[in-house]
Order: C-alpha cells, then sequence, then structure tokens
C-alpha cells in the first residue's frame, strides 16, 4: 500500500478508489478499488505515470482524470 494517495468516491456506483502516492522514495502507478464489504482492496488499473500530491476527478459515470502533483522519480 502507498502513503499519500488520492481517494475517488464514485457516488453513483457506490466504488472508492485509492490513485497513486507514494512507497518509500519512488511514486506509485497503483489504483486500488476498495471492497469495503469484503474489507479487501483489489488492483484496478495503473496509471501511465506514478503521481503524488495530485487531485483526480469523476466525470460522467465513467472517467477519472488525475490532476497535477508530480512524479518523484
Amino acid at each position: 500500500m502507498t502513503e499519500n494517495p488520492t481517494l475517488v468516491n464514485t457516488k453513483e456506483t457506490g466504488r472508492l478508489l485509492i490513485i497513486g502516492g507514494n512507497r518509500g522514495y519512488s511514486s506509485s502507478d497503483m489504483v486500488y478499488l476498495v471492497d469495503e464489504c469484503m474489507n479487501t482492496l483489489r488492483h484496478h488499473s495503473t496509471l501511465t505515470i506514478g503521481r503524488i500530491g495530485h487531485a483526480a476527478v469523476y466525470i460522467n459515470n465513467r472517467d477519472i482524470f488525475v490532476i497535477g502533483g508530480y512524479n518523484s522519480d
């Protein structure tokens, strides 16, 4: 798991995503889907470039855009 990720709550579908963050001295490109009922994380997708200190927005019930931040690598 990473530190300082961005959380996106997709209210329409009831999903919570954990996006990016840092793993020690490198940025994470991982996106996880949180299953609150089962208390588990599942790999959802991968960012093109790992991000730290970014924002994310959920648009049109399907698209998630990651904005700003930086890559520590």
